[in-house]
């Protein structure tokens, strides 16, 4: 048995479900029986319509939401030390940094509260980790208000990086981003991704840019799984009409909207 066939995916999935209770509509089931695995070192995508299930899953992996049933299995590293081993950015940067305190302040106390290196260690620390999302020392002593939406985004993913997980959950990371901006932080996280054994569970919506990250795609519709695969055999010869409807909501060139007839 070869190296590769030895190790251990970076997630496992198996019979997932979610139910949602509320007074006023009941029960509803968000996930049912979800399955799905991320080799490591790869980029699962998680695609679907809105209230498709895919947040849903996401959060669940991250531990911020309970399942109903099912298992999640990680390698033992990131087992012991979930918390660590699994991080998430979220699709607002703003939303998710806290508005009064430096971005290097920020950092810093992280690594701090996970007693990680010594305190004239973790400056350098600080330092490096903005460096490797493209920022630098200046950007230390601003404030979340004061930074662009990409550069928020590039802060998120650099706390994330900061506990040196084995998987980063991304959900919508890129969408509220500017063209130009969505692209250089999908190069930045493609980057990260030659330089460590990092895996990536990408949620999106925009087929575009799953096409571009992602080896391996899981479609979900209605909190089912209805397709998975190869990222390019799955939007090249969808299986399911599902899928295909997804596809064919893909603006092309030349497209226009319909008109409406009187």
């Amino acid at each position: 048995m070869t190296v590769a066939a030895q190790r251990k995916p970076a997630l496992e999935v198996t019979g997932l479900c979610k139910t949602f209770h509320s007074r006023t509509d009941g029960e509803r089931a968000a996930l049912i029986d979800v399955s799905f695995s991320i080799e490591p070192g790869s980029c699962l995508a998680v695609v679907g319509e809105s209230g498709s299930g895919k947040t849903t899953a996401a959060r669940i992996v991250a531990g911020l939401e309970t399942a109903t049933a099912g298992e999640i299995r990680l390698p033992d590293q990131a087992k012991a030390k979930t918390r660590r081993g699994v991080q998430m950015v979220f699709q607002d940067p703003y939303g998710s940094l806290d508005p009064r305190q430096a971005i290097g302040s920020g950092l810093h106390e992280l690594l701090r509260i996970h007693g990680l290196r010594s305190r004239s260690e973790r400056r350098d620390r600080v330092t490096e980790l903005l460096e490797s999302v493209g920022l630098d020392e200046r950007h230390a002593a601003q404030y979340p208000d004061s930074l662009s939406g990409g550069q928020r985004q590039r802060v998120a993913i650099a706390r994330a990086l900061a506990l040196d997980p084995a998987l980063l959950i991304l959900d919508e990371a890129v969408s509220a981003l500017d063209v130009s901006v969505q692209a250089q932080v999908l190069n930045l996280l493609a980057d990260i991704r030659e330089t460590s054994d990092i895996s990536y569970m990408f949620v999106s919506h925009d087929l575009g840019v799953v096409r571009q990250v992602s080896e391996t795609c899981v479609v979900l519709e209605h909190g089912r799984v209805v397709e998975t695969g190869r990222t390019a055999d799955v939007l090249d010869a969808p299986k399911q009409p599902y899928t295909q409807a997804l596809v064919d909501a893909v603006p092309r060139p030349g497209w226009r909207p319909k008109r409406r007839t009187a």
